[in-house]
C-alpha cells in the first residue's frame, strides 16, 4: 500500500492490544505461502517480520514452517504476542533500529510496512533480506446497506474518508497498492514485484466488529474512539454478519549489488 504521510500514529497500537488481538483476522496461509513461492521464499527459511501486533502474520508464518523473528516495539503487543506464540522471537526494536548479525531469507510485514518512509524501508529491508512480501487486508461489512450506514451515519461524521460503495472500495485498495508498487520499483533496490488480491469471507460478531474497528489506526488514536464505538454498537445490531476481506499481497526478489 502506499506508505502513510503522517507516521505520527505508528506506535498507537499498543494502548489497543486487546481489541487488536479479538478484532483483527490471521493472515490466510495460502496468501503467504503463494507470496513467498513467487518470491523465491524456500522451505524451512528464517524470516524476519516487521510490525507483528499480537502475532496475526506470526502465527501463520510459524503455520508455513518458518524460523521467525518478529520486530515489535510495542511493549504491550508484544506480551500479548509472546503469549500466544510461544516458539517465535519477539524484538522489541523498530525496524528503523533493529541491526541483524546474519542476512534473512525474506521480511513479512502485515499491515505495517506502510508505517515506515519508504526512502528508509526498501533500501533496508534490500540491504538485509533476500526478498520482501507484504500484505494487506482490508475488510468491510458484506451487506450494502449496513455498511453505507455505518459510514454515513458514524465513520463519515467522524472524520473517515473509507468508501461507502463496495466498488469504491475495491477501487481504493486498486489505487493504493499500485502506488505502493510504484514507491517499490522507485527505490530501484527489487525486482519486479509479483501481486495478487486474495478474497475472503468471514463471519464476525458485532462485538469482533467493534474490537476491529477499535484498533485502526485512525480510530486508535482518536479523541472521539469512545464516541464512535459507542455510536455505532446500535447500527451494528446484535446479529452476526459476513465481512468480505481483501487481502492484498506484493512479492519481490532484492536485487543483489
Amino acid at each position: 500500500m502506499r506508505a502513510n504521510a503522517n507516521r505520527s500514529i505508528r506506535f498507537v497500537f499498543d494502548s489497543v492490544a486487546d481489541p487488536y488481538v479479538s478484532g483483527r483476522p490471521e493472515m490466510p496461509l495460502a496468501a503467504v505461502r503463494t507470496g513467498a513461492e513467487a518470491a523465491g521464499v524456500p522451505s524451512g527459511a528464517r524470516v524476519l517480520e516487521l510490525g507483528a501486533g499480537t502475532g496475526q502474520l506470526t502465527g501463520t508464518l510459524l503455520g508455513a514452517r518458518y524460523d521467525v523473528v518478529a520486530l515489535e516495539p510495542g511493549a504491550v503487543l508484544r506480551e500479548r504476542a509472546t503469549a500466544r506464540l510461544p516458539t517465535a522471537t519477539f524484538c522489541p526494536e523498530t525496524f528503523e533500529e533493529f541491526e541483524p548479525e546474519d542476512r534473512f531469507d525474506a521480511i513479512f510485514s502485515s499491515n505495517a510496512f506502510h508505517w515506515l518512509d519508504p526512502a528508509v524501508g526498501y533500501e533496508k529491508a534490500a540491504d538485509v533480506a533476500d526478498a520482501l512480501v507484504l500484505l494487506w487486508n482490508t475488510p468491510f461489512i458484506a451487506d450494502p446497506d449496513l455498511h453505507r450506514r455505518m459510514e454515513e451515519e458514524v465513520m463519515h461524521p467522524h472524520g473517515s474518508t473509507f468508501p461507502i460503495e463496495e466498488q469504491e472500495v475495491r477501487r481504493w485498495v486498486e489505487d493504493e497498492s499500485a502506488v505502493g508498487r510504484d514507491e517499490l520499483r522507485a527505490s530501484g533496490r527489487f525486482e519486479e514485484p509479483w501481486w495478487h488480491v486474495y478474497e475472503r469471507r468471514l463471519e464476525y460478531t458485532p462485538a469482533r466488529y467493534l474490537d476491529l474497528i477499535g484498533s485502526m489506526g485512525a480510530v486508535a488514536a482518536s479523541l472521539e474512539r469512545g464516541e464512535i464505538l459507542a455510536e455505532l454498537a446500535p447500527v451494528l445490531g446484535s446479529e452476526p454478519f459476513e465481512v468480505v476481506d481483501l487481502v492484498y499481497v506484493v512479492a519481490a526478489r532484492a536485487r543483489r549489488s
